[in-house]
């Protein structure tokens, strides 16, 4: 924002100067409206960023606390009298948590009720449903958050999970397009590892469920369980195709040694 008062150090000095030579140039004015116009799109641009944040910081930080705070941490930070909807979020989540699924599914109802576009409000109602044994009923709650935040791999990841829980050999092939495209953006990401190994399986593709299911094994660092499923995988990949590679990649690693 310091910028605003620098367009408007320029701006006077120019009216001065231009008023004191008793004419304003066209040059002036041109550089001047593009020196303000630029400055407009710059304070827009902040704007949406402190909006964005904002909303994301809250509700992260809500999920945070209603995941991982204790029942009576979560009463204290967000009270019932606290209508907010990080609040609301953060309470339905220790609901769900503490086992009482249907009074949970009514409170995530009302939060999608009054905001359909958060995908944070989205997002846990699949992972509710996921975790509760209703792969099937999660799918359309994980797309609709998947396309409101298509930058956020947890929740790929959790659309894949449940792609894969749904036990359909579409579900495992669309499961393993997803997973994979998490992998090209953070290939040490265990979690889609696992259910890409899984999604594999599922449609009977063992040498690539092996080799996903060493990569778990590898970024957990159990090195030993690793080299021996990566050898399974290799043995059944054409010698120098991408999958014997990434297998050669695990048997041949050697942890950096620190004197």
């Amino acid at each position: 924002m310091g910028g605003i008062a620098i367009v408007a150090g320029a701006f006077a000095g120019w009216v001065a100067s231009d008023f004191y030579h008793g004419v304003y140039t066209r040059t002036g004015i041109f550089v001047m409206a593009a020196i303000i116009g630029s400055a407009l799109v710059g304070v827009l641009d902040d704007w949406i960023k402190v909006m964005r944040e904002r909303n994301l910081g809250l509700s992260t930080r809500a999920k945070l606390f209603g995941f991982m705070g204790g029942a009576a941490e979560v009463a204290r930070r967000y009270p019932l009298s606290d209508n907010a909807l990080p609040a609301r979020y953060a309470r339905a989540i220790a609901t769900y948590r503490q086992g009482r699924l249907d009074q949970a599914l009514v409170q995530i109802d009302a939060l999608i009720a009054a905001e359909p576009g958060n995908a944070y409000f989205q997002e846990l109602k699949g992972q509710t449903l996921l975790e509760s044994g209703r792969a099937g009923p999660s799918l359309p709650y994980l797309r609709r958050a998947t396309a409101l935040a298509p930058g956020a791999l947890p929740i790929r990841v959790l659309l894949g999970h449940a792609l894969v829980g749904a036990g359909d050999p579409a579900g495992a092939r669309e499961a393993t397009t997803i997973l994979t495209q998490v992998l090209q953006r953070d290939d040490d990401y265990a979690e889609a590892w696992q259910f890409l190994a899984m999604a594999y399986e599922r449609r009977g593709d063992t040498p690539n469920s092996q080799l996903a299911a060493a990569q778990v094994l590898f970024l957990q660092g159990s090195m030993i369980a690793a080299r021996t499923q990566a050898d399974r995988a290799q043995k059944q990949f054409k010698p120098g195709s991408p999958g014997w590679l990434k297998a050669d990649d695990i048997l041949n690693y050697r942890p950096p040694k620190f004197d």
